[in-house]
């Protein structure tokens, strides 16, 4: 090895090697193969070096600590900071620059429906994502909100500035709150329509504004967000969507926003789920409409045994047991004794007419 070279090699080991004493064995130094494997070729270099044994021009010394790789996305935007979207695959500069690592390019950015977006794949295959979320995710601007109520504002009002300091979320306000709502509830609507049924939902809301995206419909759909929103639309059991009523949505006007369970078991005639939300009612307070007490009554009277629930201060023990409420003796006989209905004929499997 020339000299030169050699220098180089033990200036980019520089660090390590001032700190050695007298006491480090040669032997020791070998470890520095790991660094350059050069260094096992140059031991007697490294002693003479090492006991002042050789004297050089500093000159020719190169300064290392300046040298380092550059990568084709720093060239784009040398004076920014990048850093790697691992899941996407994608290395995003404060600046809100996006170079694609699985193509190795700069990605296009477009304006659309209100938002900068970049997309993946060919025509056929095409996956739009908004650039805003992205930058917000890589350098760890996160809503103060898991439930998704928040949204990505601009703080200079240009929604082409993706600059990091420029991005934050705030909470939505005014008409933008009511065009959400609305949106949340026709996503619902068509969860129920096409029985959750993704690649049939979101040809619906293509070039929609606000945007909704395959995940947010995912996550409505399996419950994960807004679902203080989609319990009033439907319900899920053992995988399968059971909407609240026949008209696919409740009239929050009219009905409070509290759910018609009687037209949903009518619908439904699912016991569990039926169960499972009247006791929902009754937690938060809502009454009861006389469907839904009925149904109370006949479910009683089911876990007693229909052909031995004669004792109607039985039953009422029962409705206090497993619904926490409180139904009237007299109900509750009247409904024993003389109610028909489609419901009744659902528990018992027949109509009891009266004569």
């Amino acid at each position: 090895m020339e000299l030169k070279n050699a220098v180089k090699m033990i200036k980019s080991i520089e660090t390590f090697a001032n700190a050695i004493t007298a006491e480090v064995s040669i032997d020791d130094l070998l470890v520095l193969s790991e660094v350059n494997q050069n260094v096992s070729e140059n031991i007697d270099f490294l002693k003479l070096w090492l006991n002042n044994g050789i004297e050089f021009d500093e000159s020719i010394i190169p300064d290392t600590s300046k040298t380092k790789t550059t990568h084709p996305w720093e060239k784009i935007s040398p004076d920014s900071e990048w850093r790697n979207v691992f899941d996407l695959n994608l290395m995003v500069s404060d600046k809100g620059d996006i170079w694609n690592l699985k193509t190795n390019e700069l990605m296009k950015q477009y304006f659309r429906d209100g938002d900068l977006r970049i997309s993946f794949g060919s025509d056929l295959t095409r996956d739009t994502k908004r650039v805003a979320p992205i930058v917000s995710k890589a350098f760890q601007i996160w809503s103060p909100d898991k439930n998704g109520d928040f949204i990505i504002a601009y703080r200079d009002g240009d929604r082409r500035n993706m600059r990091i300091d420029n991005i934050y979320w705030k909470k939505p306000e005014g008409e933008y709150v009511e065009t959400r709502r609305y949106l949340i509830e026709d996503i619902c609507r068509r969860i129920i329509e096409f029985n959750g049924d993704i690649g049939k939902i979101m040809p619906k809301y293509e070039g929609s504004r606000p945007s909704v995206s395959t995940a947010s419909v995912q996550q409505i759909r399996d419950k994960n967000l807004y679902k203080e929103i989609s319990d009033l639309f439907f319900v899920i059991q053992d995988g399968k969507i059971y909407p609240r009523t026949d008209a696919m949505a409740v009239d929050t006007t009219d009905n409070g926003g509290s759910m018609d369970v009687g037209q949903f078991f009518r619908i439904s005639g699912d016991r569990n789920i039926t169960g499972s939300l009247i006791r929902d009612k009754i937690k938060k307070g809502d009454n009861l409409t006389l469907d839904e007490k009925v149904i109370v009554v006949f479910m009683a009277m089911d876990i007693i045994g229909m052909d031995k629930a004669d004792d109607v201060r039985k039953i009422s023990n029962v409705i206090k047991n497993s619904f926490g409420t409180d139904i009237g003796l007299d109900f509750i006989n009247q409904v024993r004794n003389d109610y028909t209905s489609e419901i009744s004929e659902m528990f018992r499997g027949e109509v009891k007419t009266n004569e």
